[in-house]
């Protein structure tokens, strides 16, 4: 497989147009440019479909795949996976966002430790209460067995 960027960023979508552009520009504006952004839109009957191709004009790193039918989320973030040409993989739900220097860290941390994989800390909104919380992860590196 030819891999031509360093990490492709998956997004699945599914009718979360409220939120969808706050996303997409938090992920188009890294600081890493070297990343390919992969949008898997599952069948949403909202307006996500739209804003997708608007950005799709404005950021020739976007790849878009389109379902005929709703196939859920494990499905998307397959087909994402699948046509991924990255040497790692982000995930990024369609309703958050990141800072500026999200993947440059995740990658940066990666390499430096040589990781199969690694999780961050975020935060939360919970829409009820209107409040942001921590949700800190513990600092933790694992080496498998074999």
């Amino acid at each position: 497989m030819n891999k031509t960027k360093e990490v492709s960023i998956i997004i699945p979508v599914y009718n979360i147009e409220n939120y969808l552009k706050q996303c997409l520009d938090s992920v188009i504006n890294q600081s890493f440019k070297n990343t390919e952004i992969i949008i898997v839109n599952d069948c949403s009957t909202d307006g996500s479909a739209d804003i997708i191709k608007k950005y799709s004009k404005k950021d020739n790193r976007l790849k878009i795949i389109s379902f005929e039918k709703n196939m859920g989320l494990g499905n998307a973030r397959n087909a994402g996976l699948k046509a991924a040409c990255g040497k790692y993989v982000v995930f990024i739900d369609a309703d958050d966002w990141i800072g500026e220097n999200h993947i440059k860290i995740l990658h940066d941390a990666i390499e430096k430790h040589g990781c199969d994989f690694i999780i961050g800390t975020h935060y939360t909104f919970d829409n009820t209460t209107k409040q942001i919380k921590l949700f800190k992860q513990k600092k933790s590196i694992l080496q498998s067995a074999g």
